[in-house]
């Protein structure tokens, strides 16, 4: 498992996602706090990094005037960051939010996060999981990369 301040999110074995750590990269360190960095998220023209403290850097790939070879997959769009379970979960989510019933409840964060676990059949760390990768999805992309 992956720790996080909140929660633990899966391994990248049982995610198979595309935004954790290989072997290689768990030694790299972020370049402002020297943690350890923990998500990475290979876009089109840069990975982006992510520490544990959240800090986030972009390093460009080679035919972007950077170091890094290009992989063979990168991230084009939100739900190429999902496993099909997740892509559920982010369905019934947005589905919800759609309804903007549950934003208008005068309930704490908590109680809303507990209405989705319910409607969407899902835990509180799939939830957890499913709207960290769509920040780290928005952080990757940002300053007007999309």
């Amino acid at each position: 498992m992956i720790d996080t301040p909140d929660n633990h999110l899966k391994s990248p074995k049982e995610s198979k996602s595309l935004v954790w750590l290989s072997s290689k990269t768990k030694a790299k360190t972020c370049q402002l706090c020297g943690k350890p960095v923990q998500y990475k998220v290979p876009t089109e023209k840069y990975i982006y990094f992510e520490c544990r403290q959240g800090h986030g850097w972009r390093e460009y790939y080679q035919d972007q005037g950077g170091s890094r070879p290009q992989p063979a997959k990168v991230i084009r769009q939100l739900g190429d960051l999902f496993t099909e379970e997740q892509k559920k979960i982010y369905s019934c989510i947005t589905a919800i939010l759609a309804e903007d019933k549950i934003m208008q409840w005068q309930i704490d964060i908590l109680e809303k996060i507990n209405y989705l676990c319910e409607q969407c059949h899902a835990s509180k760390q799939d939830i957890y999981q499913v709207l960290k990768l769509i920040t780290l999805y928005h952080k990757a992309l940002g300053d007007g990369e999309k």
